[in-house]
């Protein structure tokens, strides 16, 4: 169609006859992305021409994702491959906006005629993305405003747990620090073990092992290792229930941990041990 209405000065040189499409995380990726591919290839022009200058009216959403029109570098390196200085098209575009793009194309270009509700409910969604994607992007500094600034005591809870790792582990701790101090606290709470009573559990653990955590066992197994030496009981208590719909849970037990004596865990149906490498 583009060439057909005469929008492309040199046929043979359509500059999206050829398209990719760059999707990232988030709005605050885009520049990122951007700076890789003109790194990566000749930049010829991009659309919309300015970061900071768009077309869009305030009371509109229509398609103005980044376009980048570039080519591959000629490298006297290499031998010439026929494609060098040929422009096409990247598209850069945060997950949200990709999904947009799949949802509504064939509502917008598709459509066997033109029908003003197809193009509001698409434009409406966007507009709904678009706020999404500010929400995201500004998710951080949001956080901090007085109205949302609550929180609840299973996360103050939690946060605990979270604390209470870190100052085991220091950097050896995982960047996933919320999926761990939830399991943890879960585990915790099952048990019927405060968060305090863990901190002395593992100062005393690490205390035995030379001030240092083992490096041989994750955070979460080395919890797991000090729980059945200093909570035996309570831990045989648990273990010793079948899972069941309500509380499937079952503890992993590799062959490193170290176990109390007495505690027998091929009868325990919640424990699943490792012995070696195969399970």
């Amino acid at each position: 169609m583009k060439i057909e209405t005469g929008r492309v000065p040199v046929p043979g040189e359509l500059e999206d006859f050829f398209a990719a499409t760059l999707v990232v995380p988030n709005l605050l990726a885009l520049s990122q992305a951007e700076d890789l591919v003109c790194q990566q290839f000749e930049l010829r022009s991009r659309r919309p021409k300015n970061r900071d200058i768009t077309h869009k009216t305030p009371d509109s959403f229509p398609f103005d994702d980044l376009r980048l029109y570039v080519a591959v570098r000629s490298d006297t390196r290499y031998p010439e491959t026929g494609i060098e200085g040929i422009t096409f098209e990247v598209q850069i575009k945060t997950f949200l906006q990709h999904a947009w793009s799949i949802a509504t194309h064939d509502l917008i270009y598709k459509s066997e005629g033109v029908e003003w509700p197809t193009d509001r409910i698409a434009y409406q969604v966007k507009a709904m993305l678009e706020h999404a994607e500010v929400s995201i992007a500004e998710a951080v500094p949001l956080a901090k405003n007085s109205v949302l600034s609550k929180t609840t005591l299973d996360i103050l809870r939690i946060k605990k747990f979270a604390t209470i790792i870190r100052q085991f582990w220091g950097d050896a701790a995982p960047k996933d620090m919320r999926r761990l101090a939830l399991n943890i606290a879960e585990l915790c709470k099952l048990i019927e073990l405060p968060p305090k009573k863990l901190e002395q559990h593992l100062r005393e653990y690490v205390k035995q092992r030379g001030g240092e955590p083992p490096s041989n066992l994750s955070p979460y197994l080395g919890i797991i290792e000090c729980l059945l030496i200093h909570e035996t009981e309570r831990m045989r208590a648990f273990l010793a229930q079948p899972p069941d719909r309500e509380n499937p849970r079952r503890v992993l037990v590799t062959s490193e941990i170290d176990l109390p004596a007495g505690l027998d865990l091929d009868t325990l149906p919640r424990a699943i041990l490792v012995k070696d490498l195969g399970i």
